[in-house]
């Protein structure tokens, strides 16, 4: 039997300030209590938001979208199982974490590796999965290795993909589509049930990993974007995802934000980041890209990433990990004031190839806390901690003049309303940038909190209007979807399959 812990009233905390009055809590173990559950909320009439961890940072975390919700906290549904070492296949339950699952494999002395994020070790793992995102591993779509689906449907009923129906749940959970139609993608950015299991693809641990940096002014960005669309569609499989960082996303990730415009979330103007760029070098732009495979393989192709990039960028660096080591043995020998902001560049190289590697790191995590008050403490939890933070991450077509209208854009947007423009473009192919834009601010400073929502809200409309628009959505921006393609599809399956609306009503689906 399920227990609800009354909360009446009460609001989540999280990093984006928005949270629906909620009605209570209950953390279940098992799908009999899932089941018990969504009985009650047809039988009573209240609704259920599930969550599998709650740390969906800058989105909204375990807030609901709708008010006088039940939270159903998945957490403690946390089984591994079912991995097979020769297939690179494991099934995992809602609570699974990245730090666990690493764990997990390590222990097995896998030859595979934990398809980390950004987000931190102690995000869910099939929760990424559930809201399309991606990572840093070679497998960086998280819902392209997602394999075979096991949901509670709103009345309670299982859904389980066709082929582990039939008894053939070894070749369904080896395979993505299966036969028929495809409906574990159903359950992705949806409200149609709620998922307590899933398998995933692993991508093996390669033999070499390396990383290049190149830096360019903004002239020459035209010409680096068409240079990556050609290495993305040369050498898919060996590259993996490219990052372009615009110079303000560069200084916030190796700078400290000036403490008295943190303390007014005052932005910074463009002197203050030219200036706080120059110890870094950091130019207009900045491209970051990883390499994986055997090492001849990744040395070969390395040259021509090298000869590519060197044609159009003014600054290029390879990185592999014996040269790592080497620079890191040389710093150990010198005194630790020389060098300080070489130093601190190196250690954020080294994270990242650990992270490369599988392992979950909090590095990323740091950005949440640059525009907090500082002498807050940092736990790197950022809801709990009191960071403000908003996600804007629409898709940009991978061409030049589509990049540099966008860019434009958010220029204009983030002046007009006093925010810092930080931008990175993720490409994982030769056509498509994911853009992701933190929405930084200081949740003390009364009226900040709104303004970054308001920021927010201006840039989905107005970008919309030129053709861009975020892959997913933080839960007080959901409104804007729900008509645009009039009594849809997906309207007509919730109300097939939840004529109550009981689970997370709202959430990407009315």
């Amino acid at each position: 039997m399920f227990n609800l812990i009354d909360g009446q009233n009460e609001t989540v905390k999280n990093c984006i300030d928005y949270s629906p009055a909620i009605r209570g809590v209950v953390s279940v173990t098992s799908e009999q209590e899932i089941k018990e559950l969504l009985y009650e909320a047809n039988a009573q009439g209240f609704s259920v938001y599930p969550y599998s961890r709650g740390n969906n940072w800058g989105y909204g975390a375990k807030a609901p979208i709708s008010s006088n919700s039940v939270l159903l906290d998945l957490s403690a549904m946390n089984e591994i199982s079912g991995y097979d070492d020769q297939l690179g296949i494991v099934t995992v339950q809602p609570g699974v974490t990245y730090q666990q699952l690493n764990h997990y494999l390590s222990s097995q002395s896998s030859q595979w590796l934990t398809p980390v994020h950004g987000g931190g070790p102690e995000c869910s793992v099939l929760g990424n999965i559930l809201e399309r995102g991606f990572g840093l591993t070679p497998i960086e779509d998280h819902f392209g290795a997602a394999r075979s689906f096991r949901c509670l449907l709103p009345d309670g009923s299982l859904y389980q993909s066709k082929l582990t129906s039939m008894g053939l749940g070894g070749i369904d959970q080896a395979g993505k589509w299966g036969i028929g139609p495809y409906l574990d993608g159903l359950f992705t950015q949806s409200n149609f049930g709620v998922v307590t299991q899933v398998t995933l693809q692993l991508a093996p641990n390669p033999q070499s990993i390396a990383m290049f940096r190149a830096g360019l002014q903004q002239s020459d960005l035209p010409k680096a974007i068409a240079a990556v669309r050609e290495l993305q569609k040369d050498f898919r499989g060996v590259l993996g995802g490219v990052n372009l960082l615009n110079q303000a996303r560069v200084v916030s990730m190796f700078t400290s934000y000036p403490s008295e415009k943190a303390m007014n979330n005052q932005p910074l103007t463009k002197l203050e980041i030219e200036g706080l760029s120059e110890s870094l070098m950091a130019p207009d732009w900045t491209i970051i890209g990883s390499l994986y495979g055997p090492k001849p393989v990744v040395k070969a192709v390395s040259k021509l990433v090298q000869k590519r990039l060197k044609e159009v960028c003014g600054s290029y660096q390879y990185i592999d990990e014996s040269r790592l080591d080497m620079a890191q043995k040389l710093f150990n020998v010198l005194p630790n004031r020389w060098f300080s902001g070489y130093r601190q560049q190196l250690s954020a190289v080294h994270e990242a190839f650990q992270i490369f590697r599988g392992t979950p790191k909090n590095t990323a995590l740091n950005l949440a806390y640059w525009v907090r008050n500082p002498q807050l403490p940092k736990t790197f939890r950022p809801d709990a901690d009191d960071c403000g933070l908003i996600w804007y991450s629409p898709l940009i077509e991978m061409r030049a003049e589509r990049v540099s209208q966008f860019c434009q854009s958010m220029e204009h947007l983030s002046q007009q309303y006093g925010q810092n423009n930080l931008i990175t473009l993720t490409c994982f192919d030769s056509s498509m940038f994911e853009a992701t834009v933190p929405i930084l601010y200081n949740k003390t400073v009364e009226g900040a909190s709104k303004a970054a929502r308001d920021f927010f809200l201006q840039a989905l409309a107005e970008n919309r209007k030129l053709g861009f628009h975020p892959y997913r959505l933080p839960i007080f921006a959901m409104e804007p979807i729900y008509n645009a393609s009039g009594d849809g599809l997906e309207d007509r399956i919730k109300r097939a399959l939840d004529p109550n609306r009981v689970i997370a009503p709202g959430r990407y689906v009315k």
